[in-house]
């Protein structure tokens, strides 16, 4: 696949670090106390040290305000100069509200999270959770923000991280991404500490890599 560019930011794509949400299987999509692991402090150091080896430098870094994002994108900032990159809380980040549902981690609320998962891949955008978010909901928050974030660093050489959560990459790219199919997405899940590259095409947005996978390629960058 051609994946020429022309000059422009890159959108790097963070999902956080490992946290204790992880390893305890807990839905915790709004603002309850899971942080990270040691892992996953490891895996929020390990993306600065590749953001730091890019050509372009990291011009802003915007995370979602939950706990295991903010903590894994202050980390990031520290090992690439927090004084000089300046971190922004983006509530637009947030990992998809799972409602009546936050905070357990039962057999019956992973079935209610995975009955709106699979009604949205059948194309049915407006199914939720009780209490928690379609993903028109989802859409209506992360589009726009995607857009402004492109328009603010137009035409400048940088990297812009946004570090944000799993089912919420999932889920809203390949609806809005030029290239990033969901047959791609699907059987490669992006991994805590996994990286997507985002570039500006016309009005919207191309992937150019998915943790390390040029889509329609099948070949590791």
């Amino acid at each position: 696949m051609n994946t020429t560019r022309t000059t422009g930011p890159e959108l790097v794509l963070v999902r956080h670090g490992r946290s204790q949400a992880n390893d305890r299987r807990v839905i915790s999509n709004r603002d309850l106390p899971h942080d990270l692991t040691g892992p996953g402090r490891e895996q929020a150091l390990a993306v600065a040290t590749e953001l730091a080896a890019h050509p372009y430098p990291v011009a802003a870094l915007y995370t979602s305000p939950i706990p295991r994002a903010r903590q894994t994108a202050q980390l990031i900032g520290l090992r690439l100069g927090a004084d000089r990159i300046p971190l922004r809380l983006a509530p637009a980040l947030s990992e998809i509200d799972c409602g009546v549902m936050e905070g357990r981690s039962d057999d019956v609320a992973w079935a209610a999270h995975d009955a709106a998962l699979a009604c949205w891949r059948a194309g049915d955008l407006a199914a939720r959770v009780p209490g928690g978010e379609s993903l028109l909901d989802v859409l209506g928050r992360v589009t726009p923000f995607l857009t402004e974030v492109a328009r603010r660093h137009a035409r400048q050489d940088v990297q812009v991280v946004l570090v944000t959560h799993g089912s919420l990459l999932q889920s809203v790219l390949p609806l809005v991404v030029a290239g990033l199919q969901a047959d791609l997405v699907r059987p490669r899940p992006l991994p805590t500490g996994g990286i997507v590259r985002l570039v500006p095409q016309g009005a919207g947005l191309r992937c150019l890599s998915w943790d390390g996978t040029a889509p329609g390629s099948g070949a590791e960058h």
